[in-house]
């Protein structure tokens, strides 16, 4: 196998993060927000501070599902992956409180154990953001949708 070889290999194992955020995480907000059910992931932007929360939790729900599925077939990868990276750097530093977490561990932060606990844990959504980031330099690979349109115009 060559070095080139390869590296499509690994860049497509590393496209099925995004399989796995759209059905994880994606699929389930989106049914919630369309069935009329999704008022706790709008309250949950709401409380990040967000304006428009209901216009948000959509672009959460679609850069998770959306991006997540173009990811995972390659389909103009390097902006796909963008979205849900940055969804994801955002579940991690805004809602999970990653640098509150990261301070108080190296005893920069006052923050009490119980509200370093309260905040939950980023480090899932950091691997998540790590990830499309890669994909977002690295693009899908040989072995994507991207490749087999080159040259083509979408019309």
């Amino acid at each position: 196998m060559t070095r080139t070889t390869s590296q499509d290999i690994a860049l497509l194992l590393l496209r099925f993060v995004g399989l796995y955020l759209a059905l994880g995480h994606g699929l389930g907000k989106i049914v919630a927000l369309t069935s009329g059910s999704g008022a706790g992931i709008v309250r949950m932007v709401d409380g990040l501070g967000f304006p428009a929360p209901a216009l948000f939790a959509w672009a959460l729900a679609l850069a998770e599902f959306a991006g997540g599925l173009c990811v995972f077939v390659g389909l103009r990868t390097r902006v796909a992956a963008f979205f849900p990276a940055f969804a994801m750097l955002v579940a991690a530093f805004v809602n999970h409180g990653a640098m509150t977490r990261w301070l108080a561990w190296i005893g920069l932060s006052a923050a009490t154990p119980e509200e370093v606990r309260a905040a939950g844990n980023p480090e899932l959504a950091i691997l998540y953001a790590l990830s499309f980031a890669t994909l977002v330099v690295l693009g899908g690979g040989r072995l994507s949708l991207d490749e087999r349109l080159k040259g083509r115009r979408f019309r």
